[in-house]
């Protein structure tokens, strides 16, 4: 009988090694899936504006982040990011931009046309906009979740069906902050993924260098 316990006390034992090393595997998983800091590669750097890509496991299309220290607090980057009608006059290659709901102070739904060179097809974005306060981190996210059926398509222009991404805002002294814009996109349609990925870093740096402009005026 206590050869019994033994057995099964050492069989336990052993079950229990194994939990914790299948939970600590998966806790290093996990954390490895959530750093930012994996696999990025530095492709432009300009103008005070770094901007980084990654490939992705599940698409041919690149993932990009922009990085840039701007003169202005939280409130007034914010400010100018959800002032989605203002974009056309200053995002490069919008077409059209316009808010299409405002659910409350923090959500809004969005859209923006964006011109795209002969012989593809013009380009448009739905997506819902959300503004979170970090309190314990003194961050700002804003998450960008695509949302393409949320309208019908237009003749003409392919509408994008997947795209996720996010801002981080951190004030870094009185009045300075750094920002960080995050995306990764699957165009639909016909785009060479090499092409695509080419000319990935034109879009952060661009509407980037261009916020910041707005912020400095």
């Amino acid at each position: 009988m206590l050869s019994l316990v033994n057995n099964y006390s050492s069989h336990m034992t052993r079950i229990l090694l194994l939990l914790i090393i299948l939970i600590t595997i998966g806790s290093e998983s996990m954390v490895n899936q959530i750093n930012d800091d994996l696999d990025w590669e530095l492709s432009k750097s300009k103008d005070g504006i770094s901007v980084y890509t990654r490939k992705v496991s599940f698409s041919n299309y690149k993932e990009f982040k922009g990085e840039v220290v701007v003169v202005a607090n939280p409130e007034q980057v914010i400010s100018i990011l959800k002032n989605i009608d203002g974009y056309k006059e200053w995002l490069p290659d919008c077409l059209e931009s316009k808010m299409l709901k405002k659910m409350d102070e923090s959500q809004q739904m969005n859209y923006i046309h964006t011109d795209v060179p002969w012989p593809y097809d013009d380009r448009d974005l739905i997506y819902k906009f959300t503004v979170t306060d970090k309190i314990n981190t003194k961050q700002i996210i804003i998450s960008i979740e695509n949302k393409p059926e949320y309208i019908e398509s237009v003749n003409g222009i392919v509408r994008i069906p997947s795209a996720q991404g996010l801002w981080i805002i951190t004030p870094t002294s009185k009045n300075k902050t750094k920002l960080v814009y995050q995306m990764h996109v699957e165009p639909g349609g016909y785009v060479p993924a090499w092409l695509a990925n080419l000319k990935i870093t034109d879009t952060p740096y661009g509407f980037l260098y261009n916020l910041r402009k707005q912020l400095e005026k």
